[in-house]
């Protein structure tokens, strides 16, 4: 596939939506941050459908490459889900990279969220498709244990409205930021985890800079 130029935007979530859950790298620490989650996303309004490998345990990862590439291939395919979130990061996005059928995620663009481990299909998804993604946090953080008010807040204007987002204060006010280079700068951002951007280099996966905020 070539690089797609065109970014394109998921359709914002709207109450009433069907999530459509998946386990892409690790099994979940504990089987009750699942269910945890998924109580939190319908109080919040949301219907939750889980796939049929969520979860699974082999070794390092929740079940074989191929089956956590078809999780992902149906819930972008199917028509009534209307976002993907991943239950958590951990170890082994990057293998099922090559069983990831990029034109059906292309040709059904919707929100998918997920961070750490994940940043293998977020750049992989972008370089194939150049679908928007989001980098936040799995199911498994959505309860008040895990996640902070903060978090929520611009968790939900990030995936509810088309509005920018704007000027994002510090979660903590005592903490402080240190601008190495002041100015101002627009342009699409990229980037990640380190770890797994520099394990894409040399691959067709390869995370694209040009012209972007890394």
């Amino acid at each position: 596939l070539e690089v797609e130029k065109m970014l394109l935007k998921p359709k914002v979530l709207k109450r009433g939506d069907n999530i459509g859950v998946i386990s892409p790298a690790s099994p979940s620490y504990k089987k009750s941050d699942v269910t945890r989650g998924v109580e939190t996303l319908k109080k919040w309004g949301y219907k939750v459908q889980l796939s049929k490998n969520l979860n699974k345990k082999r070794g390092f990862v929740a079940g074989t490459d191929k089956e956590r590439a078809d999780d992902f291939n149906e819930m972008f395919s199917r028509k009534d889900i209307d976002a993907v979130f991943v239950t958590q990061g951990g170890y082994g996005s990057a293998r099922m990279l090559k069983y990831i059928d990029f034109e059906i995620v292309k040709n059904n663009p919707k929100i998918f969220i997920g961070f750490s481990d994940i940043t293998s299909l977020h750049l992989a998804i972008l370089k194939k498709t150049g679908l928007i993604t989001f980098y936040g946090p799995g199911v498994s953080r959505y309860n008040p244990e895990y996640l902070s008010d903060y978090t929520k807040k611009h968790l939900i204007k990030a995936l509810t409205n088309t509005d920018p987002i704007g000027d994002i204060s510090l979660a903590d006010d005592k903490k402080w930021i240190d601008i190495i280079n002041p100015g101002k700068c627009e342009a699409p951002l990229t980037g990640g985890n380190l770890s797994l951007i520099c394990s894409t280099l040399g691959t067709p996966y390869e995370i694209d800079t040009d012209d972007k905020i890394l």
